[in-house]
């Protein structure tokens, strides 16, 4: 028989950026609409099934304002935006439901004796994919010169590998890049410094990326493949003069 499991180290992120300071994951909440279609020679009551409804998730705990995923919720709340959510189970689990969905609802609250509190309800847009084995993800990930070409001086560390998530980049020259990312068979989206970018082509390059002055862009490609955990590939892309 198996054996139940504890939810903590349960999270909940949005556009691969997790959402700090929880207690509490609630939901999913799926369900199927039905219609009577019943005549006076049936037997037993009979019915068809309409459209699925896949519900909302909310979620609560503390407020910080510092935390990236909470913040992040709240520009998601402003700006109308539809994201992509990622629930991880615990890693004994080995699985995640991921979804797109609206912000309809932010709480905070305060009392004398009790934490600032942190509620959000989250309207689930899409179907729920259950991923229990990881992807394949990506088998290729360059950052050149828009066209292809080499950025100036360009260090690309460590050697992209699947399993490897974490790069860095660094260029000197141009003003304006792109990402290009392999992965056949799965749906990728970009985001910059934790914003929705675009959907990426598997083998074609992004869309041109602006960086005028000195500083860094971080870049986060999330290869989805269906019924399988995502991949988040995170690259800090840095023009240093």
């Amino acid at each position: 028989m198996a054996r139940a499991t504890k939810g903590l180290g349960t999270t909940i992120s949005i556009g691969g950026v997790a959402i700090g300071n929880l207690t509490d994951i609630n939901g999913t909440d799926m369900s199927t609409e039905t219609m009577e279609v019943s005549t006076l020679d049936s037997t037993t009551k009979d019915y068809i099934t309409g459209i699925d409804d896949s519900g909302e998730v909310s979620i609560s705990g503390f407020f910080e304002p510092g935390n990236a995923g909470q913040a992040a919720l709240q520009a998601a709340k402003a700006g109308h935006t539809e994201d992509t959510y990622i629930i991880t189970f615990p890693a004994s689990m080995g699985a995640t439901f991921t979804f797109t969905g609206l912000v309809t609802k932010i709480t905070t609250g305060a009392g004398m004796s009790d934490p600032v509190s942190f509620e959000a309800t989250l309207l689930v847009t899409s179907t729920i994919t259950t991923g229990t084995t990881p992807s394949t993800g990506a088998s290729a990930l360059v950052v050149t010169q828009v066209g292809g070409a080499a950025l100036t001086a360009a260090s690309f560390a460590p050697d992209f590998a699947i399993g490897t998530l974490n790069y860095s980049v660094q260029f000197t020259t141009e003003s304006a890049y792109a990402i290009k990312v392999t992965a056949a068979t799965h749906t990728i989206k970009l985001y910059i410094d934790d914003v929705f970018i675009e959907t990426l082509t598997s083998g074609a390059e992004s869309a041109s990326i602006a960086q005028v002055a000195a500083g860094s862009k971080s870049l986060k490609a999330i290869c989805y493949e269906v019924g399988k955990t995502p991949k988040t590939y995170n690259v800090m892309v840095s023009k240093v003069s």
